[in-house]
């Protein structure tokens, strides 16, 4: 009797041990699953935040070069006067600038001084009353609101 109750204790504890080990290397199985979908997760939202800054760098890269190339043609056509050769075609260029790249702009005040200036610098061209001092002083305007919205994003993107 006593063998009975050895045995049969014996066969309890040695299934009972075996299951929970088959339990156990289960529950290992799908917690490593889990941490693997989760780390994918994570993974993938890590891509998505570093391509979307990558992007945004970009386009901060291309309005710098926007915001100089019309720094640069206001200063063109702010130091020449009207009756020169050549004035003509530095409007032609910065109103393809207008037209062109200063559409990418996003920044109301820039894109409001950017269409004073172009009104200002075609009324002095076709003599409406408009003096050089005036186109002066909206194309100094225009160069600030550059300024200022580049100062805006410089905390924000990190500008140099």
């Amino acid at each position: 009797m006593e063998d009975k109750r050895h045995n049969y204790w014996d066969i309890f504890f040695k299934g009972f041990t075996s299951i929970l080990f088959t339990i156990t290397v289960f529950g290992g199985i799908l917690q490593f699953t889990w941490q693997q979908k989760n780390l994918k997760i994570l993974e993938f939202a890590k891509m998505y935040t570093i391509d979307s800054l990558k992007f945004e760098q970009t386009i901060v890269e291309k309005r710098l070069e926007v915001y100089f190339s019309i720094g640069e043609s206001i200063g063109i056509i702010l130091s020449h006067d009207k009756n020169d050769s050549a004035f003509r075609k530095y409007i032609d260029d910065f109103e393809k600038l207008y037209y062109g790249e200063g559409l990418l702009i996003e920044d109301l005040s820039v894109n409001r001084s950017m269409k004073d200036f172009r009104t200002v610098i075609l009324d002095y061209v076709n003599d409406r009353d408009i003096s050089k001092f005036q186109v002066n002083d909206i194309g100094m305007t225009l160069i600030d609101s550059l300024k200022l919205s580049l100062l805006k994003r410089k905390s924000v993107y990190r500008l140099p």
